[in-house]
C-alpha cells in the first residue's frame, strides 16, 4: 500500500512463493517520509528470518496502536490518514468497546 505497487511485482507470480522461501523480501522503493513513526522498523521484523525473533501478533497491534496515534497527533502529517488505519482503528475500537463483538484473538492481547 505503501509502495504504490504488489510485492515482487517484477517477479513472475510462480515465483514470488521461492522468493519467500528463500528469505527474499521486496524492496521498499517509497522514501523513508512514508514510513513514519517506526513502520518500516515494524515490517523488517515482522520479516525476521527467524520466527521467534518476530514480533507477536500482540506486540503488532500495540505498536501498530502507537504509529496510529502518533500519526494523528503529528500536526506536521499533511496526507489523509491511510485508509487501512481507519479501517483498522474502527474495528480495533468496536472490539473494545462491545464486550459482544469480542473475537477470541482481542482477549489473547491484553
Amino acid at each position: 500500500m505503501i509502495e504504490g505497487s504488489p510485492p515482487f511485482s517484477s517477479t513472475p507470480e510462480c515465483e514470488v512463493p521461492k522468493a519467500y522461501a528463500a528469505n527474499q523480501r521486496p524492496p521498499f522503493r517509497a522514501s523513508a517520509k512514508h514510513y513514519h513513526h517506526g513502520l518500516k522498523e515494524l515490517i523488517e521484523e515482522c520479516w525476521h528470518e527467524e520466527p521467534f525473533n518476530r514480533p507477536t501478533f500482540g506486540q503488532v497491534i500495540k505498536r501498530l496502536d502507537y504509529i496510529y496515534d502518533q500519526i494523528t497527533s503529528d500536526s506536521l502529517w499533511k496526507i489523509k490518514l491511510l485508509k487501512c488505519f481507519q479501517s483498522f482503528s474502527f474495528f480495533v475500537k468496536k472490539d473494545r468497546t462491545n464486550p459482544s463483538t469480542r473475537s477470541s484473538w482481542s482477549s489473547t492481547i491484553r
